[in-house]
Order: C-alpha cells, then structure tokens, then sequence
C-alpha cells in the first residue's frame, strides 16, 4: 500500500510528466484553438452586424430613388400629356442603349 507522501509524489510527478507525454501539449493546442474560433466568431458578428447595416443603407437609397422616379414621372406627366404614351418607348431606349454597371 503506498503512503500519503507517496501518492502524493506520484500525484505530482504524474501532472509534470502530463505535460511530457503530450496530452498537455494537446490541451494547450485545444485551449489556443478554442481561443481562435471565439475570436472568429465575435469577428464574424461584427462584419455579420456591419453588412446587416450597409443592406438597411441601401435599401433606403433605392426606397428614396423609387420617390424621385415616381415624382418625375408625375412632373413629366402633368407637363408634357403625350409623356405616358412616350415613356414605354424611351425606357426600351434606355435599356438598350445604357449598362446601368458602367459609371
């Protein structure tokens, strides 16, 4: 039977050796990789919130787009009467003739 002191001893010489035989080598490595997807992920909310916000701004833009292009159109109408018949053939102009991607 071995002695408190004994057991003891072997306690700790087991610990020291833990770190020798590998398995608290790989405790570390899982303890780093761990650390690393925690920061992965705040990371990943971070970009995740600021593309959540950069949707909201453009949805706000073409929203108000859609006010300016309804406002001009009634401006054109009340101005020019043949506008309405004339529109459909100006806008199948314009999207022959314009690339909406080019600047």
């Amino acid at each position: 039977m071995m002695s408190q002191a004994g057991f003891a001893a072997f306690r700790w010489g087991a610990v020291s050796l833990a770190g020798l035989d590998g398995r608290g080598i790989i405790m570390k490595e899982v303890a780093l990789i761990e650390e690393q997807l925690r920061r992965l992920q705040k990371e990943l909310r971070i970009v995740g919130d600021d593309t959540d916000r950069r949707i909201l701004d453009m949805r706000a833009e073409v929203d108000f787009l859609k006010y300016e292009l309804l406002a001009l159109r009634e401006f054109l109408s009340a101005s020019n009467p043949t506008f309405a018949e004339q529109y459909p053939q100006i806008l199948s102009k314009i999207i022959q003739e314009v690339n909406p991607e080019a600047d």
